[in-house]
């Protein structure tokens, strides 16, 4: 083939992107959880929810995000306290001595490139 074997309407212009800035990234905020207290053996408390995270990502990538409830040094959650990351809410219930204490609690969102942004920190004290 020659250039001679070409038309105007062969050829097809493409833009290509610039590379993206990450620092379009743009997170509101969770909505805070208050602080519970709970005395212990009292009914089980349930349905202590936040609003889902606002995310803008960068460069119309797409993804979803995740969350995650751990204690604020990153240790595990204790048993008696369940996270559903689905609905975003919080239940807990204990009737054991050992259980009784101050345990601050960590939301992480999990943004789809794998990195962590730990928005809202609470406290949950069991006496």
């Amino acid at each position: 083939m020659f250039i001679s074997d070409y038309t105007f309407s062969d050829i097809v212009l493409s833009q290509l992107k610039p590379p993206c800035d990450r620092s379009s990234l743009v997170i509101n905020p969770l909505t805070v959880i208050d602080d519970q207290r709970y005395v212990l053996g009292d009914d089980a408390v349930t349905g202590i929810k936040f609003d889902s995270l606002t995310y803008t990502p960068p460069c119309d990538e797409e993804g979803t995000f995740t969350y995650q409830a751990v204690l604020q040094d990153g240790n595990s959650i204790p048993i008696f306290l369940t996270f559903d990351p689905v609905l975003k809410e919080f239940s807990f219930y204990t009737d054991t001595l050992t259980d009784v204490g101050v345990y601050p609690i960590k939301v992480r969102v999990i943004l789809p490139d794998g990195t962590i942004n730990e928005d809202m920190v609470f406290t949950i004290t069991v006496t």
